[in-house]
């Protein structure tokens, strides 16, 4: 604790005495600790903890794919997988419809680099492929790179 010694002399304005004790005080404060200590219940610690395991386990990270194919049309789409099968049967292919556009893509490259030699490949037989950047779990790029 610090203790002051203040003296009022006559000739000090009340400003300045103001300002004296202002300080005073303000080093008095600093001295003084204060300790809490906040509790929750354990459910909601283990509500917490689950809450945090399930946001690890649905991470999803970008990861590139190469777009085969984007049309309206169910059938052309059908079509073209069955195409793509016969071309190249070793690459995995898989179709989504995102309304109103159903899309063929293949592979699973964490970096743009590591696709531009199958990209290149496909492109003989399909010149319109594209990179695209989907989102997805772990899991689901170790399950679709056969790991």
């Amino acid at each position: 604790m610090i203790l002051a010694h203040v003296e009022v002399v006559r000739n000090i304005s009340s400003a300045m005495v103001a300002r004296v004790i202002y300080i005073f005080l303000l080093c008095l404060s600093g001295s003084i600790m204060v300790e809490a200590q906040i509790s929750a219940p354990a459910s909601l610690d283990a509500a917490m903890n689950r809450y945090e395991q399930y946001r690890k386990d649905k991470e999803e990270y970008p990861v590139y794919r190469i777009s085969v194919l984007i049309t309206r049309d169910r059938r052309e789409m059908e079509a073209e997988r069955s195409r793509f099968r016969r071309t190249f049967p070793e690459d995995e292919l898989k179709w989504s419809y995102d309304q109103p556009y159903y899309s063929l893509k293949t592979g699973y490259y964490l970096l743009e680099r590591e696709s531009w030699a199958d990209l290149l490949r496909i492109r003989r037989m399909y010149p319109n492929a594209i990179l695209s950047i989907d989102r997805m779990t772990a899991e689901e790029y170790l399950e679709g790179r056969g790991i």
